[in-house]
């Protein structure tokens, strides 16, 4: 039974590398073409350090793993119960995994941090018209002075 479960682990783990590996981290840029996205990598690598840990927790269960005799009369239903219970989980964990690997999330992702840049470069387009405002109202102070 554990063999069969570190085999199961490990083909999820292989696919969710292989998942992992399509990511693409760069986003278009202007004039630059296509530049890489430091959070984006991050995120691969994040990814990537996961499956390697489920493909290696497979491994060692496919191979130190044990068979398990068939269980005593009474005891199949509490077994089934936390293995359905288990692959639920498994399920859940992989749903938010290949969630986040699509390539809507990765457009919207993509689509905040640009909106970001532009709000940034936005401030700083206004910071710099509003040194401009205050150095001309100096000026015009200092010439209102300098008439009286």
């Amino acid at each position: 039974m554990m063999k069969q479960f570190g085999y199961a682990i490990l083909a999820l783990g292989v696919m969710a590398i292989l998942c992992t590996l399509s990511i693409d981290t760069s986003v278009p840029s202007g004039m630059f073409g296509r530049v890489n996205n430091i959070g984006l990598m991050q995120e691969k690598q994040n990814y990537l350090i996961v499956s390697s840990l489920i493909v290696l927790v497979g491994v060692v269960l496919a191979v130190a793993g044990f068979n398990v005799p068939p269980p005593r009369k009474g005891y199949g239903i509490v077994k089934n119960f936390f293995l359905i219970i288990l692959w639920f989980l498994v399920f859940l964990a992989g749903g938010y995994f290949l969630n986040t690997l699509t390539p809507q999330y990765r457009e919207d992702k993509i689509k905040m941090e640009k909106d970001n840049l532009e709000l940034q470069q936005a401030t700083e387009e206004l910071q710099r018209s509003l040194g401009q405002l205050e150095e001309a109202n100096n000026r015009a102070s200092n010439f209102t002075h300098n008439r009286e």
